[in-house]
């Protein structure tokens, strides 16, 4: 989980609700900045019009604080006749609403919902206070850019060194899946899940009663990935402990309340820092 900030217990929640109704991985060349952004890369910084693919960026793991260069995997390029400027110190960030940006104490927020008072995370740790939120609406489209990190799909903007999310995640979410009441009928639907195996799902059961959620969103095909027993137990474990970030609750209690998407997001990194995906 990050650490530093303001306070320990307001580096809080890995993926929070996005207010705006997106899903993450939709956004895929969507959420984007303007061209002179700068990047910190291993070369100092670059503006993100510049960013290739096989560059190095600093990147952070959200669910541990570790840091680290990262390989830049694909680039976007997109067109935009709206965008956010966030002041934040004496800089200006103009992005897309949609990008994930970490605010401090509510996780990851889409630009155009971040507030002036709040407070978002920097390389150093720390927490800066947004000065100004502000909206500009164009004539004329201007082009745009974004660009994918391997692993953590993180990268720090500006110098100020501001945290955001790369939002190019290609894991699908249950709105396109099969769902179903029961998890016996997706269970009956999906088949053997291997030998030594068991059915996994990345949304917690438990969310249909703490979160509210429809059993056809928890029992769904796209929620549902075959696990090794052991490894399943393991994750289960996981969600029974509490952890530095959770406020004394349990993972499982931390998580109730947030999004489908949100929680949806923490259970794939869930997933790879127990070595099940990639």
């Amino acid at each position: 989980m990050i650490k530093g900030g303001v306070s320990r217990e307001q580096v809080a929640r890995y993926l929070a609700v996005l207010t705006a109704t997106i899903i993450l991985t939709t956004l895929i060349g969507k959420v984007c900045f303007t061209e002179d952004t700068l990047i910190k890369t291993e070369d100092g910084y670059k503006e993100i019009k510049d960013i290739e693919v096989g560059d190095l960026v600093y990147s952070e793991d959200p669910l541990t604080g570790e840091k680290g260069l990262k390989r830049v995997t694909n680039v976007f390029v997109n067109e935009t006749s709206v965008l956010v400027k966030i002041y934040v110190g004496d800089e200006e960030i103009e992005t897309t609403p949609t990008h994930p940006f970490w605010v401090i104490g509510k996780g990851w927020v889409a630009a155009g919902d971040i507030e002036a008072g709040d407070k978002v995370y920097l390389y150093s740790g720390e927490g800066r206070e947004v000065k100004e939120v502000r909206f500009e609406y164009l004539d004329t489209p201007i082009k745009v850019y974004n660009f994918e990190v391997e692993d953590w799909h993180t990268y720090f903007v500006s110098e100020q060194d501001v945290f955001v999310h790369n939002s190019c995640k290609g894991k699908g979410t249950s709105s396109t899946g099969q769902g179903f009441k029961t998890f016996n009928e997706a269970k009956k639907a999906l088949g053997s899940p291997g030998e030594g195996n068991a059915w996994h799902h990345i949304v917690e059961q438990s969310q249909i009663k703490k979160s509210g959620f429809d059993p056809t969103q928890i029992h769904n095909t796209n929620n549902l990935i075959a696990v090794d027993k052991a490894t399943h137990a393991k994750i289960s474990g996981y969600y029974s402990s509490k952890q530095a970030f959770t406020g004394g609750k349990t993972v499982r209690d931390w998580l109730a309340g947030q999004s489908f998407e949100a929680q949806f997001e923490f259970g794939i990194d869930v997933l790879k820092k127990f070595g099940v995906i990639k």
